[in-house]
């Protein structure tokens, strides 16, 4: 997200989250069972009122079985220089990066490299900026959605990234996110500007609106160059879709065109709500924000667990964090995000956690140097890790890796027991 607009809008604010970083240094903690429990609706409930201390959590503690190592294919005129998001499909992954302005690039399920998706530009069959990109389940063809405070439009284009035909958003907004569901399009219009009129709609694969819902959280928006990464997460899990908005505790699950109630991720007084947001008047209230209140980054579910990050103060150290709770039993813990989830299954780098591939299945991914200064390191030769064998081949990999190589993708594989 380097154009100017999003470091206007979504980073004025944001840039004052990732200040200082430090080492944890106790193990993963275990709460009680008052930690979690089920609302009157039979809703259950993770309680971050009162954040877990800081920890240092092992793969193997988490059900970690496997860590798989997808080098992504390098050509020199189509580098990745920084991954910002993945898609996968049956066959293929679309990989979108922090540049709104750079084409997606799709490769193979092995890494190697198909194609660039899509032109910059002001024709018909281009985009001016990136707002997201996702792939049909039913067809296999990718969707690109451009588009700023004017009216969105779509791009769509065949697995060959050959263009197909365009139509356009349902509404304008300043910036869009969708996912495919069983009924369409579900599009989400980010509420930077306080004043958006319907904060999703529903619309078919030609762009015609099936269903509006109105927005729900609406704000008099006073200092302007404020914006959050995380004013809806969109993920899916167990082939189903999940939202949470920034200004609500529950995850909703979308079914049959509706929003039905799905877990409650309860922060109390850290929650930002609209009446936050209307007092935002200088710099400093915006700093103020930052300080006082949780800001959302990511969200999903992988196996037994739910994965939420999150910029906040704790112990007066502003940071990136990241808890992980048990729907099963009493894990709750709570680590840096940057610091990851130690890998003790090969010795490899620490899992910064950012999206899934499937319900038992974490991603991450590495850049191909810091990749190979992991492996250089003292700490992974001095590493015990449970498949000590498995060291070899992440030597092997690490030597056939340049510096202007694309990221390294990393797959955790992690137990299903339901």
């Amino acid at each position: 997200m380097k154009d100017l607009s999003k470091l206007f809008i979504r980073f004025l604010l944001l840039n004052f989250v990732l200040i200082s970083c430090t080492h944890c240094r106790q193990v993963a903690t275990v709460s009680d069972s008052a930690n979690h429990n089920s609302t009157g609706n039979n809703l259950f409930v993770f309680d971050l009122k009162k954040l877990p201390d800081k920890s240092i959590v092992r793969l193997s503690e988490i059900g970690a079985t496997e860590v798989e190592y997808i080098q992504l294919k390098t050509i020199p005129q189509d580098v990745v220089s920084q991954i910002f998001n993945i898609v996968f499909s049956k066959n293929y992954i679309l990989v979108r990066e922090y540049s709104s302005i750079k084409s997606p690039c799709l490769f193979q399920n092995d890494g190697s490299f198909v194609t660039r998706i899509g032109t910059l530009g002001r024709g018909s069959d281009e985009f001016t900026g990136i707002n997201d990109i996702d792939i049909n389940p039913k067809t296999g063809s990718i969707y690109l959605a451009s588009g700023r405070r004017q009216q969105t439009k779509f791009l769509v284009y065949n697995i060959n990234g050959t263009f197909i035909r365009a139509f356009e958003g349902p509404q304008a907004g300043f910036e869009m996110q969708y996912e495919f569901t069983e009924d369409g399009i579900l599009c989400y219009y980010n509420n930077f500007f306080g004043d958006i009129e319907n904060s999703y709609v529903l619309i078919d694969t030609t762009g015609k609106i099936i269903k509006k819902f109105p927005n729900k959280y609406p704000y008099k928006r006073i200092f302007p160059g404020v914006g959050y990464e995380g004013e809806n997460l969109f993920y899916r899990f167990r082939n189903q879709l999940y939202k949470k908005e920034i200004y609500s505790d529950t995850v909703f699950i979308y079914n049959n065109k509706e929003f039905v109630p799905h877990i409650i991720i309860d922060v109390g007084n850290l929650r930002i709500n609209p009446d936050v947001r209307t007092n935002i008047r200088t710099i400093s209230d915006a700093r103020d924000v930052l300080s006082n209140y949780i800001n959302p980054w990511n969200l999903f579910e992988f196996g037994d667990f739910i994965y939420y990050e999150f910029g906040a103060i704790i112990n007066e150290v502003r940071d990136r964090y990241s808890f992980i709770g048990s729907k099963n039993n009493n894990l709750r813990t709570l680590i840096v995000a940057s610091e990851g989830l130690v890998n003790d299954l090969d010795g490899g780098p620490n899992i910064w956690p950012k999206t899934t591939k499937d319900v038992s299945t974490v991603v991450s991914w590495i850049e191909a140097m810091k990749f190979k200064e992991y492996i250089a390191s003292d700490a992974f030769k001095n590493s015990s890790p449970k498949y000590p064998e498995k060291k070899k081949e992440l030597e092997e990999l690490a030597g056939n890796l340049s510096e202007f190589d694309n990221p390294v993708l990393m797959l955790v594989t992690f137990r299903n027991d339901k």
